[in-house]
C-alpha cells in the first residue's frame, strides 16, 4: 500500500520487532525439528533457526490438515546469535488425531518473505472419542457473603471440547455472565466453579451453568442463593497533625485516621487562609487498615506565610474532617539584596524582553530570569552581575517563542548571602495571521518514533482533562485524524473489533506497561452470539515498554477467516493501558476501550536527569492521579496532539514525560522545544495543547 509517495505509514507502527540492527552478515535458515512430549492433549514443537547474524522472529503454524492455519507467539531473537532453538508448546488438543506443523522465520528486513521449514507431523495419544451430548449440572452456591458468593456446577462435555460459564443476576432473567471456561475432550463431568464479588448484601440471586460447542449446547436449571447482611461499619475518627519539616518554601503535613472494616482513603486541605481551598492528593487504604498515619509533603509554598490545613478521610456515605491546624513558613530573603520582577515589553508572537531590577545592597551579586511555558519555569537566562547599592535595571529577550502561548518568569538574584526570587509574572504572545499549513520537517520526514506518553499532575495539583488526537499528514495538509479521551488503566478491558482482509480493514492493539514488572495479558476474541474464537492469545509486555500489533498478527488466518466482527477482551493480573486504531484503507479512526476493572491513576517511578537538559527532568513520574496515553506517533508523516483543559477552580501544573517502546525517555520536537519531558501550568477554565508546529507556529492537527 503506497500513501502520499510513502510505503505503508499507516501499518508502520504496529510492525512486529525491530529493523534497525539489520547488518549483512550472513544468510538466515529454518528447520522443523520432531514434535516431542506428544498426550493426548497437548505437544511440544520443535524447530532450529541459523539467525546469521541478524535480528529475526520465529513461530510454528499447525493446524488438522496441512493448511495448517493456526500459530504460535512470535519469538524474538537479537543480534550477534547464531544458531538457536525454536520451541513451543500446544494444548486443548483431541486425542489420536494427527495434527501437521512448521517452524517459521520472519526475517525483519522490510521486502524480505518469510522463510517457512518443511512440514512435519505427529499423532496425539488415545483413542478416538465418539462425541455424544453436552450436560450441563448447576450445583450449590458455597462460601456466601454480604458481596460474594462462589458458583458451582459441573458439565460433561461429551467427548468433544466445549465452553463453559455461568448466567446470573437478581432475577430469572438472569442477565450476566461469567467469563468462559474451556473443557477439553472426555466423557466424564468436570467440576465448574467460579467466583463472584461485588454483590449486594441481603440480596437473592439466581445463576445456572451453561456449555456450548459448535453443534450442542446445554442449560443447567436455575438455582438461588442470598447474600448475608452487611457488616456495621466502624466509626471514623480523623486527628490533624503537627506540621513537620517547615523551611521557607515546603512543609510535612501529618495526621491520623482510625477506621476498618471497608475502603477509606484520605487527603489534606490547605490554604492560607481558614477557608483553605486547595487539596492534596488522595491516598487510599484498604479493608485490612484500621489506623493509619496520613502524610504528605507541600511544596513551592511563599516564605514567611502562614498556612492552615486539615486531613480529611472518605468512607462510602461521606467525608469526615479534622480540626484545622497551622504553621508559618520561614523567611528566606537576606536582608541586603533585594529583586523586583517588572512586566514584559515588546511581546510579539515569537519573543519579548524580561525585565527586572536587583539592588546588590552594598555587596556584589548576579541576576538572572527564569522562564517558561509553565509556572515550573524551566529555563534560566545567563546571569549577569552587578555591585553597589542602588537599583539596576536588566533584561533579556528570549526568541523562537511559540504563537499565542502564555509564558511565566521572574526575576532571581544571589550574593553571599543567598538567593531572592522576585514575583512570578506572564505574558501571552500575540497571535499570527491566518496561514496555509507549513509542511514540518519532524513530522514528514525520517522514521516513525512510537512509543506511549505519562502525564503527571503535581502532588498540590488535580489532573486536567485531557484529549489526544492522531493524524497523518503530507506536504502541511492532514490526510487523516482522529480523537479521543484517554481511559483509565485496567485489568480487564474489551474493545469492538471488525476486520476484513480484502479490503484492508483492521484493528491496531496498543498495551503500555508502566509497572516494574512483565505484564502477561491474555487476549480473547468472541464472536457477535458471545463465543470464544480460537485459542486466546497471551503476550508479555516487559516493564516500562509498549506493544503495538494488528488483530490479524495476534490470532491465525484460521480464526479471522474471510472477515470476523465481534469483540477483543484484555485481561491481566496487573494494571495496563490500552488504546485502539481502526483503519479502513488510508483512513483511521480511534475505537473507545469499555473498562470492565479500571485501576486510577499510574505507577509511579523516578527518573534521574538525563545528559540533555529535560530528556527528562528529574522526578517522578506518575501518580493516582496519573494519566498514560498508550500510543504516541511522530515522523514518517504521523502526528500526535495532546490538549489539555482546566475545569477546575485552581491552576493545575504538571509534567509531561514521552518514552519510547522500550519505555527509555523519548525527545520529540513538540512547541518548538525538543525534549521528552514537557511541562505545564494552566490556569483556571484556560487550555494547554502540545503538539509538533510549522514555521507559523501553528499545529497541524
Amino acid at each position: 500500500m503506497k500513501f502520499a509517495g510513502r510505503p505503508a505509514i499507516l501499518l508502520s507502527i504496529f510492525l512486529l520487532g525491530a529493523v534497525a540492527g539489520y547488518s549483512e552478515t550472513g544468510t538466515p535458515t529454518i528447520t522443523t525439528n520432531e514434535a516431542t512430549a506428544v498426550t493426548a492433549s497437548s505437544a511440544e514443537l520443535h524447530g532450529t533457526i541459523n539467525t546469521g547474524g541478524k535480528s529475526v522472529g520465529g513461530w510454528f503454524e499447525w493446524g488438522t490438515t496441512s493448511s495448517l492455519g493456526k500459530r504460535t507467539d512470535a519469538q524474538v531473537f537479537a543480534d550477534g546469535t547464531t544458531s538457536v532453538t525454536l520451541v513451543a508448546s500446544i494444548s486443548y488438543l483431541e486425542p489420536h488425531t494427527t495434527y501437521y506443523f512448521r517452524a517459521v522465520l520472519y526475517p525483519a528486513v522490510a521486502g524480505s518473505p518469510n522463510l517457512n521449514g518443511e512440514i512435519r507431523t505427529f499423532t496425539t495419544a488415545g483413542d478416538a472419542v465418539t462425541a455424544t451430548n453436552v450436560v450441563a449440572t448447576t450445583g450449590e452456591a458455597t462460601a456466601l457473603t454480604s458481596s460474594a458468593a462462589t458458583l458451582k456446577g459441573t458439565v460433561n462435555p461429551g467427548g468433544g471440547s466445549v465452553s463453559a460459564w455461568f448466567d446470573w443476576g437478581t432475577s430469572t432473567s438472569l442477565g450476566n455472565r461469567t467469563e468462559m471456561q474451556t473443557i477439553p475432550s472426555g466423557t466424564e463431568a468436570v467440576a465448574v466453579t467460579l467466583s463472584l464479588t461485588k454483590l449486594q448484601p441481603h440480596t437473592v440471586y439466581y445463576f445456572r451453568v451453561d456449555a456450548y460447542r459448535p453443534g450442542a449446547y446445554a442449560l443447567g436449571d436455575i438455582k438461588t442463593f442470598t447474600t448475608s447482611d452487611a457488616p456495621a461499619a466502624a466509626p471514623v475518627t480523623v486527628t490533624t497533625g503537627d506540621a513537620s519539616g517547615i523551611t521557607s518554601n515546603s512543609a510535612t503535613l501529618n495526621g491520623k485516621i482510625t477506621a476498618g472494616g471497608s475502603l477509606f482513603g484520605g487527603w489534606f486541605e490547605y490554604g492560607s487562609s481558614q477557608s483553605l481551598g486547595t487539596r492534596t492528593e488522595v491516598q487510599t487504604f484498604g479493608e485490612s487498615m484500621t489506623t493509619v498515619n496520613l502524610t504528605q509533603t507541600l511544596k513551592n509554598l511563599h516564605s514567611n506565610t502562614t498556612y492552615y490545613f486539615r486531613a480529611v478521610a472518605y468512607r462510602s456515605g461521606g467525608t469526615m474532617p479534622g480540626d484545622i491546624s497551622s504553621f508559618t513558613t520561614t523567611p528566606e530573603t537576606p536582608a541586603s539584596l533585594r529583586v523586583e520582577t517588572v512586566e514584559a515589553s515588546t511581546v510579539s508572537s515569537l519573543s519579548a524582553e524580561l525585565r527586572g531590577l536587583i539592588n546588590p545592597g552594598g555587596t556584589t551579586a548576579t541576576g538572572w530570569f527564569e522562564w517558561g511555558s509553565s509556572s515550573l519555569l524551566s529555563n534560566h537566562t545567563t546571569a549577569q552581575t552587578f555591585d553597589g547599592s542602588q537599583p539596576s535595571r536588566y533584561s533579556f529577550s528570549p526568541s523562537n517563542l511559540q504563537p499565542n502561548t502564555r509564558y511565566y518568569f521572574r526575576a532571581v538574584g544571589q550574593n553571599a548571602s543567598g538567593m531572592v526570587r522576585g514575583e512570578v509574572k506572564m505574558f501571552t504572545t500575540t497571535r499570527v495571521p491566518a496561514t496555509p499549513p507549513q509542511s514540518i520537517s519532524e513530522v514528514e520526514a525520517g522514521e516513525i518514533k512510537s512509543g506511549y506518553v505519562v502525564i503527571t499532575p503535581d502532588a498540590s495539583s488535580d489532573a486536567p482533562t485531557v484529549t489526544f488526537t492522531y493524524g497523518t499528514i503530507s506536504r502541511g495538509a492532514v490526510q487523516s485524524q482522529a480523537g479521543i479521551v484517554p481511559s483509565m488503566m485496567a485489568t480487564d478491558a474489551s474493545m469492538f473489533v471488525e476486520v476484513i482482509p480484502s479490503i484492508s480493514r483492521n484493528i491496531g492493539v496498543a498495551i503500555a506497561n508502566p509497572g516494574s514488572n512483565v505484564n502477561a495479558v491474555t487476549l480473547t476474541l468472541r464472536d457477535e452470539n458471545g463465543f470464544v474464537l480460537g485459542s486466546p492469545t497471551n503476550v508479555s509486555v516487559p516493564a516500562h515498554q509498549q506493544m503495538a500489533k494488528f488483530v490479524n498478527e495476534l490470532f491465525g488466518a484460521d480464526v479471522i477467516s474471510a472477515g470476523f466482527r465481534g469483540s477483543l477482551r484484555m485481561q491481566s493480573a496487573s494494571p495496563f493501558a490500552v488504546t485502539g486504531l481502526r483503519f479502513a484503507g488510508a483512513v483511521f479512526s480511534t475505537l473507545p476501550v469499555a473498562v470492565t476493572a479500571g485501576v486510577p491513576g499510574v505507577p509511579a517511578t523516578t527518573l534521574v536527569a538525563g545528559p540533555t537538559a529535560n530528556s527528562p527532568a528529574p522526578g517522578t513520574v506518575g501518580s493516582t492521579t496519573a494519566v498514560l496515553i498508550p500510543q504516541f506517533a511522530i515522523a514518517g508523516g504521523w502526528a500526535t496532539q495532546i490538549a489539555f483543559v482546566n475545569n477546575t477552580n485552581a491552576t493545575l501544573v504538571g509534567r509531561i514525560d514521552v518514552f519510547d517502546t522500550s519505555g527509555r525517555p523519548m525527545p520529540v520536537k513538540m512547541n518548538g522545544e525538543t525534549r521528552s519531558t514537557f511541562t505545564y501550568s494552566i490556569p483556571v477554565g484556560g487550555t494547554f495543547v502540545l503538539a509538533p508546529r510549522d514555521s507559523n507556529g501553528q499545529s497541524p492537527l
